[in-house]
């Protein structure tokens, strides 16, 4: 089962219909944060950048908004691989759950100018798991990761 959120009024019927051949996919249009309910979300002419924090050339819509731990209880409460690239707000879902010790393996993209936080602190909201790399060949303010629970 994969579950698939986005929280972009524009894209999401676009990832409703790319998905819909998959018959164990589900689709939810929200936006992953530290909180429930409504959130303003930045809608960029640059999609990539759009996002809960200020983004260049956007529009601010509302948007439905789950935590990390609902959408892990949605899925079952058992996660092997959580793909996660939420423009910031990485850091807010993180510091929130309590449940991502649960996860086996999390893969995904961080943003330290956006949301204000190190490479350090997301070091430190992974460190329950075995093994946790980051990875930023240039010195960005946006650079990847990865964590795993190896046993």
């Amino acid at each position: 089962t994969i579950d698939a959120y986005e929280p972009n009024p524009e894209l999401f019927p676009l990832l409703k219909k790319n998905l819909s051949s998959f018959p164990k996919v589900r689709v939810f249009e929200e936006a992953i944060t530290g909180t429930e309910g409504h959130v303003s979300f930045n809608k960029s002419k640059y999609s990539l950048e759009s996002s809960i924090f200020e983004a260049r050339d956007s529009e601010s819509v509302s948007v439905t908004a789950t935590t990390l731990d609902q959408a892990i209880k949605r899925i079952g409460g058992s996660v092997d691989l959580l793909k996660i690239d939420i423009e910031g707000a990485e850091f807010d879902a993180f510091t929130t759950s309590t449940l991502l010790p649960q996860v086996r393996a999390i893969t995904g993209e961080a943003h330290t100018e956006q949301s204000g936080h190190t490479e350090e602190e997301l070091s430190q909201l992974l460190s329950s798991f075995d093994m946790v790399e980051l990875y930023n060949p240039n010195n960005d303010t946006v650079f990847g990761f990865y964590a795993a629970h190896t046993r």
